[in-house]
Order: C-alpha cells, then structure tokens, then sequence
C-alpha cells in the first residue's frame, strides 16, 4: 500500500496504522532516501533535492529496487509517504497489487497539525509551515492524487477511523485473488 498526500496530512500516523492492521512494515520514503543518497534524513530541503535527482536519474526506479529488497523480508509494505508521479508510476507498473491511498485535510488543519508535529520531528523542525509548502514537492504531491484508488479527507476522524476507512476501501478495491 502507498500512502501519499499533502504536508500533514496524516501519512505517517495513518501508515503505522495500517501497517499494524495488516501485521506488515512501514517504510518511510525518507528514509529510504537517505540510505539510498547518504543525505541526514532531518534535512527535509536536502532530501527533497536528493530525491528529485535520483528520481531524474533512474526515473522513480530506484524506490521500485528499494521495495523489491524489502518484500523478500517482509511480504505488506505500507510505504510512508511517495510524493511524487515518477516514484508513484513505476511502482504501479510493477506491483499490480499496490492500493495507493491520498490523504488530504483542510490548510487550517495540515497548519496545525505541523506545528503539533515540529515538536518532535527534526524534519518538520527545519522549515515553517509555509516554507514547506512553498517546495515544488508540496505544490505538485496533488499530481498524485488522479492515481489514487482510494481519497481520504481525514479532517475531523480519528487515526481509527481512517485506517477503518482505508482497510475497508481496500478489501472492496483490491482484486480477487481468484481473478484471471
């Protein structure tokens, strides 16, 4: 499953939930991207550049190699946050299984629930609200969202509610495994 989605939006939160609800492991793009480029993974302008590039340079395969690597460990990926159509596109290419699901809140509610973030994200720490949303990531993440299976506006539900709301979407949206 892909988790994608504007700035605090509840990617991270809703991802540690559903990869606990299916008993899989999340994996943070960030992350990721800082093994894969050597970048500090609390520097979100370092990473945004690294990952542009790299996306550039393999044109998003390098998240495909990354999750292949990972499914020989553990067969239910969350991923944590894609954010743009070069890392979306080739994994869609290559697991026909992928659910991706776009999360969205109102800018009032992704304001407020960055600053409650910056506290103790080191990532959200090094820029404002409205710096970060001033990246080309920010601007184009909404790019992703035509892709998505599943749109969660996750403005007033609990976590509960939206990975409820996910994991019943994606029983519903995922092919049978009986399906030619």
């Amino acid at each position: 499953m892909l988790i994608s989605g504007a700035i605090a939006s509840g990617k991270s939160t809703v991802a540690v939930g559903v990869a606990d609800a299916l008993a899989g492991e999340v994996v943070r793009v960030r992350e990721a991207l800082a093994e894969v480029t050597g970048v500090s993974v609390a520097d979100r302008t370092a990473l945004q550049v690294a990952g542009a590039d790299l996306d550039r340079r393999t044109n998003g395969r390098w998240l495909v190699e990354f999750l292949e690597r990972r499914l020989e460990l553990c067969p239910t990926l969350v991923v944590d946050a894609i954010r743009t159509r070069p890392q979306v596109l080739p994994i869609l290419r290559n697991f026909p299984l992928v659910l991706l699901v776009y999360l969205d809140a109102r800018p009032e509610t992704r304001w407020h629930r960055f600053e409650l973030g910056s506290v103790t994200d080191p990532v959200k720490r090094s820029l404002s609200f409205a710096e970060a949303m001033r990246h080309w990531t920010e601007v184009n993440v909404v790019e992703v969202r035509p892709l998505a299976n599943l749109v969660v506006e996750t403005d007033g539900l609990t976590v509960a509610e939206v990975v409820a709301e996910i994991l019943n979407d994606a029983a519903r949206l995922r092919p049978s495994d009986e399906a030619d």
